[in-house]
């Protein structure tokens, strides 16, 4: 088999379309000369130097080759990016068509003639395939490289980032955000109507609620009395600090009212009594949202407790808001009143501990 001479250095390098086209076509066009045919010659123009078979290698994409009929994109012989076919039979029928890779397939082309008598292996419209052999030119193991078009040969491990590969690194041993190399994908957990019942030994994924929450086992608390209603037995400590600790505003004697906080705050409790000294008759505690003391009147009421009166016998006074208390956004004042539903200051017949925050 002997390799004929080009007549035109640009003819050994097609360019393969998405339209099947004859390979002589291209060769013109490669060369943007015509004359490639008579100029390779067959056994009918010239009957010497016949050229009966060709080599073909695409370089950047897969195409599909058919001598004495037209290929399509899935029908024909597919050559491979990379992989040099030689063809050999009625070369001048040949047609070529691109598959994938880039847009114009380059090809390398080299045109052969086959002797008469000559011993091969390769008779009329047969194929041979030889595929390129060599190993990538070494190079120093990098992050970011680009997924590989030919064949790639090592044994470091490399890790998939969704677009390049990374050189794997070993469990972190301290806190960082460079994530470069760590497997860091997070595991996948299924959804089951009824979860999947293992026996001694076996694996399984991780299983899910259907809000993509992972399952936990249902678990007791030591303290609690009904698991079911979730009640539990409670301990209240008394702190032994003042943090998050009530404060008191305690009479120092006798007063109408008392100014507990001039901020924002929130009233628990207030216990004590009226004095005996006070005329019989009905009186309100009154808890305003206010800074400071105001005028009789309209006020801004945070709540109001009434308490019945007999001169010559204390009253208690015992309120308590319970774990909430009321907040007043302005102050916290506690007033003796005469009246209801307005301020109408009494003497002053109190005396009083109020716990606030």
């Amino acid at each position: 088999m002997i390799q004929l001479k080009p007549r035109d250095i640009n003819d050994m390098l097609i360019a393969v379309t998405d339209t099947a086209t004859l390979l002589y076509t291209l060769v013109d066009t490669a060369s943007a000369s015509a004359g490639s045919q008579v100029y390779y010659g067959n056994e009918v123009t010239n009957g010497v130097g016949v050229s009966n078979c060709v080599s073909i290698r695409p370089q950047d994409g897969d195409i599909r080759v058919v001598i004495a009929a037209t290929p399509t994109a899935a029908k024909g012989v597919l050559v491979r990016s990379g992989t040099r076919m030689f063809f050999n039979g009625e070369v001048s029928k040949m047609k070529l068509i691109r598959v994938s890779g880039a847009a114009t397939v380059a090809v390398d082309l080299a045109m052969w003639l086959i002797e008469r008598g000559e011993s091969s292996s390769a008779n009329t419209d047969t194929i041979t395939a030889v595929v390129d052999s060599e190993f990538p030119a070494a190079s120093v193991l990098a992050d970011g490289t680009a997924n590989p078009t030919t064949t790639t040969t090592g044994a470091n491990l490399m890790v998939f980032n969704g677009t390049t590969w990374d050189r794997a690194r070993s469990g972190a041993s301290a806190a960082t955000v460079t994530l470069t190399g760590l497997q860091n994908t997070l595991p996948e957990a299924i959804y089951r109507t009824t979860s999947l019942v293992k026996t001694d030994l076996q694996v399984s994924p991780l299983e899910s609620d259907s809000s993509g929450m992972l399952k936990n086992a249902e678990g007791y608390v030591d303290q609690f009395i009904d698991n079911t209603n979730a009640v539990a037995w409670v301990q209240m400590m008394p702190l032994a600090v003042a943090t998050n600790a009530l404060t008191y505003d305690i009479s120092a004697a006798l007063e109408a009212s008392t100014i507990s906080k001039a901020t924002a705050g929130r009233f628990y409790f207030a216990y004590g009594r009226i004095d005996k000294t006070a005329p019989s008759g009905d009186y309100w505690i009154q808890i305003l949202n206010s800074a400071t003391l105001p005028a009789d009147g309209a006020v801004t009421f945070l709540g109001r407790f009434k308490k019945t009166h007999v001169n010559g016998v204390d009253t208690s006074i015992d309120i308590d808001l319970k774990d909430y208390g009321v907040y007043g956004s302005a102050g916290l004042v506690v007033v003796l009143s005469t009246a209801e539903f307005t301020k109408v200051i009494a003497g002053a017949y109190l005396s009083l501990v109020v716990g606030y925050y």
